[in-house]
């Protein structure tokens, strides 16, 4: 069983998944046309190197016994987070300025959490 600190830290790796897995999957079926598509093809491969390292920390972290995070999601926020981001973006039809909006507040986003973790 994962306990205290590694409980913790388990949650927060597995935040952090969900964040960098959702940001890749919207930046992946859908971008603005004013992006330039080299660095959103760096953008891409930056998250998807990322996952990869988390998968492995996931796995020194837990183990093969996480069913202790079966008790509660800390995901949940992050899924409602993005949906919120799609409706958003629909509502403006994907506009230039709505992207540059989204891409703004998920930087905000990952900020605002790496600094609840340094606390």
């Amino acid at each position: 069983m994962v306990e205290g600190s590694q409980l913790q830290e388990a949650q927060a790796i597995s935040v952090v998944h969900k964040m960098l897995q959702q940001s890749f999957n919207l930046f992946d079926t859908a971008f603005s046309a004013a992006w330039d598509t080299t660095l959103l093809k760096q953008l891409h491969t930056g998250l998807l190197e990322q996952l990869a390292d988390l998968d492995d920390c996931w796995q020194q972290v837990t183990g093969e016994e996480d069913s202790a995070l079966g008790r509660t999601d800390p995901t949940q926020p992050v899924t409602s987070y993005f949906q919120g981001i799609h409706v958003y973006l629909n509502e403006k039809e994907y506009s230039d300025c709505a992207w540059e909006i989204v891409r703004m507040d998920i930087r905000r986003a990952f900020s605002l959490f790496i600094n609840q973790l340094a606390r």
